[in-house]
């Protein structure tokens, strides 16, 4: 059972976390694309998935980083505990440059032990998390609550660009095999979600796509100037009480 946080962030936090997503739709100098966790990987509740999301954003000093924003645009009470990466073309080396969109949220570069998403081993190919790249919750009460967002940078491979992430995410896991019956290279994301119906939680992955609030985008362009919108359903709602947060397995 979660344990009871009755902390509250003020109101100021909440319409400052509002203001980024109309920043969004308003359009900045970056390019911007956004990924859904749209395939569900354990089946403890109902929970569908659609209510999460990824942003890759072009970093706006230096073309050989990727800012990654996670979204939650679930469910009252859900709570983005874990982030995961499997290779693709990022550097293995921790995050850096952790920005949240309320200051009671708080990661950490890296998977202590190995840790995989869970229920990761079940699906196939199976889902192995590379660690150096993985981020998790700091502890109780410190992750991605609905219409909140967390944003860390990563570092991109010699020889590879924004665009080359963007179009190797957004191709199907499973489009592209190598002789070990493996895309390659390959890349996914996966979340671990918790505080769901009856506290339960569930694991997510993308499974290529880009969306926006039109819904997907069947090929992927240049990236345009202005950003894509991310869904924000939820946040002018949020009153600044603070939902319960649950424990990080």
């Amino acid at each position: 059972m979660r344990p009871p946080t009755s902390a509250r962030r003020g109101f100021l936090a909440v319409a400052l976390a509002a203001f980024a997503t109309l920043g969004l739709t308003a359009g900045t100098a970056d390019a911007s694309y956004v990924f859904k966790f749209n395939k569900k990987v354990t089946t403890n509740t109902t929970e569908a998935g659609s209510g999460y999301a990824l942003e890759l954003i072009a970093h706006s000093t230096d073309p050989t980083k990727v800012n990654f924003k996670i979204w939650n645009t679930g469910p009252v009470g859900s709570v983005i505990t874990k982030f995961f990466v499997q290779d693709g073309l990022l550097v293995e080396a921790k995050p850096t440059d952790f920005m949240y969109s309320n200051p009671g949220i708080a990661f950490k570069g890296g998977s202590p032990g190995g840790q995989n998403l869970p229920g990761g081993e079940s699906i196939n190919p199976a889902f192995e998390a590379t660690s150096a790249l993985s981020t998790l919750s700091t502890g109780a009460g410190d992750g991605v609550n609905k219409g909140e967002w967390a944003q860390f940078t990563y570092k991109l491979q010699a020889g590879y660009t924004y665009n080359d992430l963007v179009t190797l995410a957004n191709q199907t896991y499973e489009s592209v095999r190598d002789g070990n019956g493996l895309p390659n290279p390959h890349l996914r994301f996966g979340i671990h979600v918790q505080g769901l119906v009856d506290d339960g939680s569930d694991s997510f992955i993308n499974t290529g796509g880009v969306y926006s609030p039109g819904g997907l985008i069947e090929d992927v362009p240049a990236p345009p100037a202005v950003v894509l919108a991310v869904m924000g359903v939820g946040l002018f709602g949020f009153v600044g009480r603070r939902l319960r947060r649950p424990a990080v397995a």
